[in-house]
Formats: structure tokens, C-alpha cells, sequence
């Protein structure tokens, strides 16, 4: 396992961690809460080669993959998470985006990533590339806006 990989899985094992201990929304907050004043004061160098759409797409099909591997239980919601972090240290606009489908008398969720907000078409980073158009958008949810919404209830 090269050294990029080693600290993303490990990056992975924590947002999975922090998302089974509480509900998704708190999850999110407490993990770009974490990163966020690195993200401002510009502490993370620069990513940009490693926050393009495909490198990114790489990455959520790594870790959706791991589930079949059996070492641990990976989730669209923990591969967006963590696509999203890079892009946001890299200060590229994005939205993690969770819809809902029926599929056999249940509700089924995914999340994926929409890149480059703002653009008429934004990049679409798909954790286990599945068809979106049978998944109805339910939330939106960027760091910015997540730490913004905190911030005012102080």
C-alpha cells in the first residue's frame, strides 16, 4: 500500500467511526468543524493535482471496494466524506449530495459528490458509479454552509 493510500484509508477509518457514532448531519459538522480552521489559514498545501474529478472518482471506488475485500465496511456516505475533504482543503467548491430510491418495497440511500459549484454542469464523483438518475436528491450539504448554520447558533 503506497504512503497516499496508507493515510487515506486511515482518513476513512475515522469519518467511518465518527458517522456510526451518531446521526449523519452531526457527523458531518464535527468532522469539517475539525479540519475547517486548517482549511481557511491555507494549511494544506497545495492539493490540486489530487482533488481533479477522476483522482477523486478513484478514490471513492477504492474505498466503496473495500467492502468486498472484508477488511471493513465501506459506505458511499464515508467515500463522499472523504473525497469532499480533499476537495476542501483544496478550496474546490463542492456539495455532498444524498438522495433516496425505492427498491424492493424499501427506501434505499446513496451519496456522491457534485464538484465545482457554480458551473452549469458540475463533475460528478460517484462512490460505486451507480445510476443516479433512479435516486431523488433529499439533501445538500457543503462545509461551508454546515460550519455557517453552526456558527449562527452561538
Amino acid at each position: 500500500m503506497k504512503s497516499d493510500d496508507t493515510h487515506l484509508f486511515i482518513v476513512h477509518g475515522v469519518v467511518r467511526a465518527i458517522l456510526l457514532d451518531r446521526p449523519v448531519k452531526d457527523a458531518y459538522l464535527a468532522i469539517f468543524k475539525s479540519v475547517f480552521p486548517g482549511a481557511v489559514l491555507g494549511r494544506f498545501g497545495c492539493l490540486s493535482r489530487r482533488t481533479a474529478p477522476l483522482h477523486l472518482q478513484r478514490v471513492c471506488d477504492s474505498l466503496y471496494r473495500i467492502d468486498n475485500v472484508g477488511t471493513a465496511c465501506a459506505s458511499c456516505y464515508s467515500a463522499t466524506i472523504v473525497a469532499q475533504l480533499l476537495a476542501f482543503a483544496s478550496s474546490l467548491p463542492s456539495e455532498m449530495v444524498v438522495g433516496v430510491k425505492k427498491q424492493d418495497g424499501k427506501i434505499v440511500g446513496h451519496a456522491w459528490l457534485e464538484l465545482g459549484m457554480g458551473m452549469t454542469v458540475p463533475a460528478i464523483v460517484n462512490p460505486g458509479q451507480v445510476d443516479l438518475a433512479e435516486y431523488r436528491p433529499m439533501s445538500r450539504m457543503a462545509p461551508e454552509r454546515a460550519i455557517a448554520a453552526w456558527a449562527a447558533t452561538l
